[in-house]
């Protein structure tokens, strides 16, 4: 995905954000970044980037003592099975849209992380705007 642009224009008959890249890419990114960002363990070695990570790996499910109650991590770096089943995920989002993938830093700066794409008010259920 490098050098690609990826934006959310906004669909004008729904009035929400709508990735330009489709689903089987952002997949295949997630599924790369989880291979390091994942609690797991290995089953097979013959993972191959891209592919789903559960193929070759057991990854840990949202679990009292890994995980806060709202799902999100209690330790840094394993964020992956978190991520899959937020609702960011489900919108479209993936790793690339709020980290620079070499570095691992924010694209913009607390908040602006996710203005950026325009999703907060469809990820919060409400305007943007709103405290």
């Amino acid at each position: 995905m490098s050098g690609t642009t990826i934006t959310w224009p906004i669909d004008p008959r729904t009035g929400n954000a709508q990735r330009r890249i489709g689903p089987a890419t952002l997949r295949k990114e997630v599924e790369t970044c989880g291979l390091c960002h994942a609690r797991r363990s290995e089953l097979s070695e013959d993972w191959v980037p891209g592919r789903p990570l559960s193929d070759t790996h057991r990854v840990s499910a949202l679990a009292s003592g890994l995980y806060h109650a709202d799902g999100q991590m209690r330790d840094e770096v394993y964020n992956y099975g978190s991520f899959k089943q937020s609702r960011m995920f489900a919108a479209g989002v993936t790793c690339s849209d709020c980290h620079e993938p070499h570095s691992a830093k924010l694209r913009a700066a607390a908040d602006g992380v996710c203005r950026q794409c325009q999703l907060t008010r469809k990820i919060r259920g409400r305007d943007a705007s709103s405290p």
